[in-house]
């Protein structure tokens, strides 16, 4: 390899590593920094080949250099296409599964349907029964009024008494039958959507039954009423997640906040603090607190109960340096990163560390963006041989704080 052959690599190194988008979320960034990583471990390649003295140590040198960055960059590639198709059978299983819930729930309205029809029609044949009733207790109270009428002497108190009572208890069907007949429809007392229908045809429904039922961010459970028919509010969608004590403490009410969800991969929405629990929870002697976020705006593609991530921002900087936490060393109190030279050799430069995200942190000092810091050593042990490897990486721009979180939608009305 020559001079002019190195010149080359390195153009287009540069040009694939400020191709990187600032957004680590973007669609294409793991693509662009694997990219950049390629051209890096060739630029090395061509380096050490260009300063060989031509000897077979170090020929063999530069070749083990090449095998070790080609071996990262194939680790790299299986672990990403790992993930897709993980994704891939995740977003199967979804659809699957809300397929066979869509057909049972069609299914129990239809039933539903066919009973209220043959209910009804049973009604109205005891209403009619009913009404002959009256009619015939009537005819009888009007049979006994003229037969008495006929007679000298006045009717008997007793009977009047008696058939005016059989006119009442028909009276007291016919409103029993009409209210029965009217209980067959049933009236929402709210705007909402249906969310599911609990019993099926055959079913006995006692008015103010209580179950347990799960909360929707899965921490817990909760006695509520369970009618034949639970509505949903999908206007008002909240996350509760639990957020350890050191982090929870630096959450405020109206802090910005972004919500993932598994059922709807590669898209982002916006959230905002509405509720910090004042109580403490504990799990694997953690303690956690529950911390409320309301979403933005309504997706029709969020459904309550899904599982959601949830990214609050507690400090932000803009237009500053940010490198990988692990990159920042200390030593003597200070602060210091190793920048890799051109010729490959690693250069201390002392930093002042500013705010610290959950991978990156905030830097300054005499670092400038595009440059390579390197990262800890890591070491990979088998049962014969152990390799150390020290891995580089590139400081982009901006740098944001924050943690996460894990937790379920909930309708702001049940």
């Amino acid at each position: 390899i020559d001079s002019a052959q190195l010149t080359a690599d390195q153009e287009t190194e540069s040009a694939d590593c400020a191709a990187i988008p600032t957004d680590p979320t973007d669609a294409g960034y793991q693509t662009a920094v694997a990219r950049c990583d390629h051209d890096q471990v060739t630029v090395l390649t061509d380096q050490a080949k260009l300063s060989a003295d031509g000897t077979a140590a170090d020929e063999y040198a530069t070749a083990s250099v090449v095998v070790q960055a080609e071996n990262t960059l194939q680790l790299t590639l299986a672990k990403d296409q790992a993930a897709i198709t993980k994704d891939q059978t995740s977003i199967t299983n979804t659809q699957n599964a809300q397929a066979a819930t869509l057909a049972k729930d069609n299914q129990a309205i239809k039933n539903a349907q066919n009973a209220a029809t043959a209910t009804s029609a049973k009604d109205n044949q005891a209403i009619k029964n009913a009404e002959q009733q009256v009619t015939n207790a009537q005819l009888s109270l009007q049979s006994l009024k003229n037969s008495n009428a006929q007679k000298t002497a006045a009717p008997l108190p007793a009977d009047l008494e008696s058939d005016q009572a059989a006119v009442e208890q028909a009276q007291v069907q016919v409103a029993n039958a009409q209210a029965a007949l009217d209980a067959t429809t049933l009236t929402a007392p709210a705007d909402g959507t249906i969310g599911a229908i609990n019993d099926g045809v055959g079913d006995s429904v006692t008015a103010g039954a209580t179950s347990s039922i799960a909360a929707a961010s899965g921490g817990g459970g909760s006695t509520a009423p369970s009618g034949f028919v639970t509505l949903t509010n999908l206007t008002d969608l909240q996350v509760v997640a639990d957020i350890d004590e050191a982090d929870a403490a630096k959450v405020t009410l109206d802090a910005p906040a972004t919500v993932t969800l598994n059922a709807v991969p590669g898209k982002q929405f916006a959230a905002h603090v509405v509720a910090v629990s004042d109580s403490a929870t504990v799990s694997s002697n953690v303690v956690e607190y529950a911390v409320t976020f309301s979403l933005d705006t309504t997706d029709a593609s969020v459904k309550p109960g899904m599982t959601a991530g949830v990214a609050v921002t507690t400090a932000k900087a803009d237009d500053v340096l940010n490198v990988t936490s692990t990159a920042v060393r200390s030593a003597g109190g200070s602060s210091y990163v190793l920048v890799v030279q051109p010729d490959g050799t690693q250069k201390r430069v002392d930093v002042v560390v500013g705010l610290k995200g959950d991978t990156t942190t905030e830097i300054s000092g005499a670092v400038k963006a595009g440059q390579l810091v390197a990262l800890p050593a890591a070491t990979i042990s088998t049962t014969s041989t152990r390799t150390t490897q020290t891995t580089n990486t590139r400081l982009p721009r901006g740098v944001g704080g924050g943690f996460g979180g894990g937790g379920g939608f909930g309708g702001g009305r049940g």
